[in-house]
């Protein structure tokens, strides 16, 4: 991890394009490993060493959600659903720790997506092998002499294997009556215990939407998504089994029926469990809604509005420019998650939300101050503990202070380096505002790509007004918190 970070790119650009993308994808997964052990903290003992946590300023702009998101993908359902889901739990670990409680919910949702697409295929899994050439000392003399700087050699090479095999595919992934023996390679999965894991990643995802509060619409959205999903699987279920001899095809039908019916229960149990969290999802939107119809009058208290404010997502616009310190130069390590002189959109997790409502109310005109300082408070430490940086503006709005051709008012010193950081509008209408009903987050989330904003900049006539608007590669809400923006678009109007 300590690498040089003048070094080249870590991928070679030369390389084929399939080439290019294997590699991308065991940088990602390296980079899964690194997470991991900082998500340990305390209890990361590597061949018998515990590991000292390290300051969290250090990974301020590591792309660790992106790392982790690019290698799920690289593993497809139909041949390794669990090394993908095994990467997806990992970043919903990630989010968990960081307190984004709806991005945690997203991974575990993908999770289950890739599970109930994965039981048609069961047959067809990969399965990962332990790497036998570093567990058999007659095929590798030296395997005896590992571990004797620590004077420790007859445990050593066994705690790096222990160490090696914990990242292999975590415990939970294999039921204890699936356990391998003594071969290397992992047992395959059952539908039995594909059904248990489902159950428990959907469970598990309405725990966390639960925890961020305001979102019931989106998880019975996301479960009714699920459930079509798991019911197309139930409707296509049917009997298989190999050809067996005359002699035995009595014994093989019934055991193939036998085998057919516990299948079928087990995909009923899941559709049946999802349909219960359903249910209790719409009994309390069902309470929401009421208590809405009731609560419509002329004003409403500070409070309610201070709930309403909390029940919304609130997304920035994040843009680093001037000069680049050593962490955005070329690197070796994780890559960062902002492109210079490139926006990104995040979303304000709902701490700050709260933090930012209790200090100023939801209608005022500091609320974009208070909350875009308390966001980008963290990323401004990191950026002055640059060695390399001596000057740090942070500027909080819209870009009023820009001409026509882009350039600041003000000089832009080399040696400065410019946060810039606003609110922004998702590009999307309210799906009850043609009824004339109240617009609740809690019961009507919106999924958005676009979002825009407003700028003002002074021309040779007088003034002008342009909106700009963005677009990320994923709708929000989605497993990632952060991404860059993949398409500018202005429209001017004068003043």
């Amino acid at each position: 991890e300590d690498a040089n970070p003048l070094d080249d790119d870590r991928v070679d650009p030369q390389l084929s394009p399939l080439l290019a993308e294997f590699c991308r994808a065991a940088q990602a997964i390296i980079d899964g490993v690194l997470i991991e052990m900082r998500l340990r903290g305390d209890h990361c003992i590597v061949a018998g060493t515990r590991l000292s946590p390290q300051n969290r300023e250090k990974y301020a702009f590591d792309a660790d959600e992106e790392s982790l998101f690019e290698a799920a993908n690289f593993f497809v359902p139909e041949t390794a659903p669990l090394q993908r889901v095994r990467w997806l739990v990992t970043l919903k670990a990630l989010h968990e720790f960081k307190g984004n409680w709806v991005e945690a919910a997203e991974s575990l949702i993908t999770s289950a997506r890739t599970i109930s697409d994965a039981i048609p295929h069961l047959k067809d899994v990969w399965r990962p092998s332990r790497f036998p050439l570093w567990s058999d000392s007659r095929r590798s003399l030296w395997l005896s002499t590992v571990g004797e700087e620590m004077g420790n050699p007859e445990q050593g090479n066994d705690q790096v294997m222990a160490f090696a095999n914990s990242f292999l595919e975590p415990e939970w992934l294999i039921p204890s009556t699936e356990k391998p023996g003594t071969t290397p390679k992992l047992p395959q999965p059952s539908l039995h215990s594909m059904c248990s894991l489902l159950t428990s990643v959907t469970r598990d995802a309405i725990s966390m939407y639960s925890l961020e509060g305001g979102v019931d619409g989106l998880a019975y959205m996301r479960l009714e998504s699920l459930l079509k999903t798991v019911i197309n699987v139930l409707d296509n279920h049917q009997i298989s089994g190999a050809y067996m001899a005359k002699g035995k095809r009595m014994h093989s039908i019934m055991m193939q029926r036998k085998r057919y019916v516990e299948e079928e229960a087990c995909l009923r149990q899941v559709t049946a469990s999802i349909t219960g969290d359903m249910t209790k999802l719409a009994e309390k939107l069902l309470l929401i809604a009421q208590d809405g119809r009731e609560g419509q009058r002329a004003s409403s208290s500070k409070r309610e509005k201070s709930v309403q404010g909390e029940e919304r997502a609130y997304y920035i616009r994040l843009l680093l420019s001037g000069k680049k310190p050593r962490r955005f130069q070329e690197s070796t390590t994780l890559p960062t998650f902002l492109e210079w002189d490139t926006p990104s959109i995040c979303r304000v997790p709902k701490d700050i939300v709260q933090e930012a409502l209790s200090s100023v109310p939801i209608n005022s005109s500091r609320l974009e101050a208070v909350m875009c300082t308390a966001f980008c408070k963290f990323i401004r430490d990191a950026l002055l503990q640059d060695v390399d940086t001596s000057r740090v503006i942070f500027r909080v709005g819209s870009g009023e202070n820009e001409l026509k051709d882009g350039t600041k008012q003000e000089n832009n010193e080399e040696a400065t380096t410019y946060i810039e950081i606003g609110l922004v509008q998702t590009s999307c209408t309210s799906p009850v505002s043609e009824v004339g009903l109240e617009y609740n987050a809690a019961i009507f989330y919106n999924e958005s790509r676009h979002f825009r904003y407003q700028k003002s900049f002074s021309i040779e006539d007088g003034a002008a007004v342009s909106m700009i608007e963005m677009t990320v590669a994923n709708s929000f809400p989605c497993p990632l918190s952060r991404q860059r923006s993949m398409l500018t678009n202005e429209y001017l109007a004068a003043k």
